[in-house]
């Protein structure tokens, strides 16, 4: 990745840090760096919102450890987070990260699918939904046709 930077004029230098450092939160926070990782947007732990910025105050044990803040954001993920219904939920979620690559802070590389196959003839199964780890959810939903 360095490299990369490089490539197009930006000087950089990769730096490893030991354990103390990896959890020092915050060195971590004031740590001027790039970071490139693999953390998963899901409801209870999305980390870009303001009352989750590492800060003096709350020891620096939030997980926003680059302080990103939008007040779009901010006010969309509560929304997120009590609405019921399937569709209107995704569809603040696309909202909100819209807001989030507008600002090209955190910038989503990629996503993982999460494939399921089963037998024709088996109605039912559906996609998780983005907090669930088990691909049988809704199995009282299945039957047969």
């Amino acid at each position: 990745m360095a490299n990369y930077w490089r490539a197009i004029g930006i000087a950089s230098e990769v730096r490893l840090l030991g354990r103390a450092q990896q959890s020092d939160g915050e060195f971590r926070s004031k740590f001027a760096a790039v970071s490139y990782s693999r953390i998963t947007i899901d409801y209870e732990a999305f980390p870009w919102v303001g009352s989750k910025i590492t800060r003096p105050e709350n020891r620096w044990t939030g997980t926003n450890r680059i302080g990103y803040s939008n007040p779009t954001i901010d006010e969309l993920w509560p929304k997120v987070l009590g609405t019921i219904d399937d569709r209107e939920r995704e569809g603040l979620l696309v909202d909100v990260l819209k807001a989030m690559t507008a600002d090209a802070v955190v910038t989503i590389t990629h996503l993982q699918p999460r494939p399921m196959a089963y037998r024709a003839g088996l109605v039912g199964p559906k996609e998780t939904w983005i907090g669930e780890s088990a691909l049988i959810w809704n199995s009282w939903e299945w039957q047969w046709k």
